[in-house]
């Protein structure tokens, strides 16, 4: 197979890869001095200008007890790969905002985002960033209302950002809310342990193709369902054992179905891809052999010409995760790239990017530096020829 990945920014350092050469060809170029991160996480986000925003979960500035490797910091890689720390939130108190967490959302110039943690009690927070402005909270979460928000906002075409908390609520099962860009926010939902549609939701939510937000629960009982504009919730599919277990989030194609992976279960035991309609029709399109690359993860990332982009967690002799490509249909499955040694060890973090440079993008949550995370790297972005 050919080694394609040609460049990483490794956390922290920023590292590069001779074209024709492997992994083992790094070159680190950005040392860590102080460090830039740990963990990184959530893909990364583009804007109009060719810049690409990411997230590191926990950073190495002024450590904040009992967090003692930090909160978090939001990055920017320039068009020219040049990196940048755009806000470090172990410089800031813990209570606006703490532990950096899922996809950035880059909307009229601004990042939105969520943490984890601070707010009020430690339940988590709704932020923004911008050049005019810097760092704003948005919402801090106190539990009622939610805790833990998961992995990401989505942008609806009514204009309000869309979000769910893992835990919290009525019942502390988690939430479904809506917050304005203003900051005017709305808890639409609150789940209940014995709840039909499932509990305790983590995955970003999707626009459809009617214009409301699918999300899905992963663990205990896997769901698909369906919020409203209206702020109604309703469930689209209950998924079995051979449809696949612990769904990920799912993404609109150009086709008008959702498609999204499953982490396990199907016919083969190591996960399927799959994709479902509004009115719950599903079909199962591929089932990962668990012998062989296994376990997808994260959002799948369309391409051209009827093809998905995605990654596994992974299971080849030696092999934490790979990169695939595959058909709408399920047929032609191929293997990109396997994360198959002690600098590439990490996986993909996050969902990949298929930029308008032609390249896919992605993240890692270990690997790509041999000085950070017990000597196995704390992370990187890095770019791959599809």
């Amino acid at each position: 197979m050919a080694k394609r990945l040609l460049f990483v920014v490794a956390f922290g350092g920023l590292a590069a890869v001779n074209a024709a050469a492997g992994p083992d060809a790094i070159t680190p170029i950005h040392l860590p001095g102080n460090g830039e991160g740990w963990t990184v996480s959530g893909g990364v986000t583009p804007d109009r200008e060719g810049n690409l925003y990411g997230s590191v979960s926990n950073s190495r500035g002024i450590f904040i007890d009992p967090y003692t490797r930090g909160c978090g910091m939001v990055f920017r890689i320039n068009a020219k790969g040049m990196y940048s720390t755009l806000h470090d939130f172990s410089s800031q108190k813990h209570s606006r905002g703490c532990r950096v967490n899922g996809e950035l959302l880059v909307h009229e110039r601004a990042i939105y985002g969520v943490t984890l943690k601070g707010g009020t009690n430690d339940h988590g927070t709704v932020y923004r960033l911008s050049a005019k402005k810097g760092h704003e909270l948005l919402h801090r979460f106190d539990g009622t209302d939610g805790s833990m928000p998961g992995e990401g906002l989505t942008l609806a075409t009514d204009g309000h950002l869309y979000g769910v908390t893992t835990v919290g609520g009525q019942h502390d099962a988690g939430t479904i809310f809506r917050i304005a860009p203003s900051g005017r926010f709305e808890s639409l939902y609150s789940f209940a342990p014995d709840d039909p549609l499932g509990a305790r939701p983590f995955k970003r939510l999707t626009v459809g193709p009617d214009g409301a937000l699918y999300g899905v629960i992963s663990g205990g009982v896997d769901t698909i369902y369906r919020v409203g504009l209206d702020g109604s919730v309703s469930l689209v599919k209950r998924l079995d054992q051979r449809d696949g277990c612990l769904p990920q989030a799912l993404t609109l194609g150009s086709d008008g179905w959702l498609y999204g992976g499953a982490l396990g279960c199907g016919p083969s035991g190591g996960g399927t891809l799959f994709r479902v309609l509004p009115n719950g029709s599903f079909e199962r399109l591929y089932s990962f052999d668990s012998s062989g690359p296994a376990s997808p993860v994260k959002r799948l990332t369309e391409g051209p010409d009827g093809t998905w982009y995605g990654s596994t967690g992974g299971a080849l002799p030696n092999a934490l995760a790979t990169i695939y490509k595959i058909r709408f249909d399920g047929t032609d499955p191929t293997v990109l790239h396997v994360f198959n040694d002690s600098v590439w060890r990490g996986g993909s973090s996050g969902p990949l990017l298929l930029a308008d440079d032609g390249w896919l993008y992605g993240t890692s949550g270990s690997g790509g530096n041999s000085k950070g995370r017990d000597k196995g790297g704390s992370g990187m972005v890095f770019r791959l020829a599809p």
